[in-house]
């Protein structure tokens, strides 16, 4: 019987050009802001999503290969996990809470116990009042506590599939 590793597979993967048809749902101020991806992978999604912006581009990354590629499209790249990184609350206008790494190893089953809620709870101090977050989740991450989450905390909550063909929501 084999067993699990410890490993950490990278995050699920965004659909190419997301960033680019997700900018058109936004509106982004015209004075600099800080925008923050975690995971930020290669930094290529929020690149897209504030292409033209006056936005000043952050990431967290726990992999170190991801975070060099990310750091050719950020300003500046945190590698750790979530739960090490330190902002500022109050201070991010956007923020994208990608999906997470999760344990895998062979003959492991994918998990569907995974709640978005602690992350959301790590991440939401950082936005600013009237920013954004951008919460790409799969549908089996919609539990109830990360639905009530949401509700209680976010003003206004907007539902779109970034492709019939990918298992990601946002």
């Amino acid at each position: 019987m084999a067993r699990p590793s410890s490993a950490l597979a990278g995050p699920a993967a965004i659909p190419a050009g997301a960033g680019l048809r997700l900018r058109r749902l936004l509106s982004l101020p015209e004075t600099p802001f800080a925008a923050l991806a975690t995971p930020c992978a290669d930094g290529q999604l929020l690149a897209g999503l504030t292409v033209g912006s006056a936005a000043i581009r952050y990431g967290i990354e726990p992999h170190r290969p991801a975070a060099r590629r990310a750091a050719t499209h950020l300003s500046r790249v945190l590698v750790c996990d979530l739960k090490d990184a330190r902002v500022s609350h109050d201070e991010v206008s956007l923020l994208v809470l990608g999906p997470a790494a999760r344990p895998v190893g062979a003959g492991s089953a994918p998990r569907r116990d995974v709640a978005e809620a602690p992350r959301l709870r790590v991440v939401l101090p950082w936005l600013r009042p009237g920013g954004v977050l951008l919460a790409l989740l799969a549908p089996a991450e919609l539990t109830p506590a990360t639905i009530k989450l949401l509700s209680a905390r976010c003003e206004a909550a907007t539902a779109c599939r970034l492709s019939s063909s990918a298992m990601s929501a946002l």
